[in-house]
């Protein structure tokens, strides 16, 4: 039998401990420490943050990317009266899921994943909160459509 290790207060993994009790003791040592700095795990806390904060700055930036391009810019071609706009559908419909994405994981990296779950695992509530805003973009492109015929645009 492998020897235990105690989890609750022994920094060293000291093999008997008297002061935590049986209760305290772990089945799977951890050799951290006789780890070389490469070897050793370097997901902290604040490294997650970063990364996960870093895919919802990247998003936020995407997102207002494509809403640029697909929403902002046929709109200001067709109030300057050019002779042909061209709309996206997938680019205005992807545009709330991209920007409520990015702005929930830029501010709040933590709520976010812990209630989300990482953007590339998403859990049952960030799928529905994906269907949710992604299902937004279908009326953005309605109005879109709506306001490019107002300006004589479109059939």
């Amino acid at each position: 039998m492998a020897p235990r290790l105690c989890s609750a207060h022994c920094p060293s993994g000291e093999i008997t401990c008297y002061d935590c009790g049986p209760s305290a003791i772990r089945s799977r040592p951890h050799y951290t420490h006789l780890m070389s700095s490469e070897q050793q795990p370097k997901q902290t806390l604040m490294n997650r943050q970063l990364s996960v904060r870093g895919i919802g700055i990247l998003a936020l930036v995407g997102g207002t990317v494509i809403a640029y391009l697909s929403v902002v810019s046929p709109l200001l071609a067709a109030s300057r009266h050019e002779q042909s706009v061209t709309t996206s559908l997938k680019g205005a419909g992807i545009t709330p899921l991209i920007l409520a994405l990015g702005i929930v994981y830029t501010f709040f990296p933590e709520r976010a994943t812990a209630l989300l779950g990482h953007p590339q695992k998403p859990t049952r509530l960030g799928w529905a909160f994906s269907l949710v805003f992604g299902l937004l973009g279908i009326p953005l492109y309605l109005w879109l459509k709506s306001r490019l015929r107002e300006y004589g645009y479109g059939a």
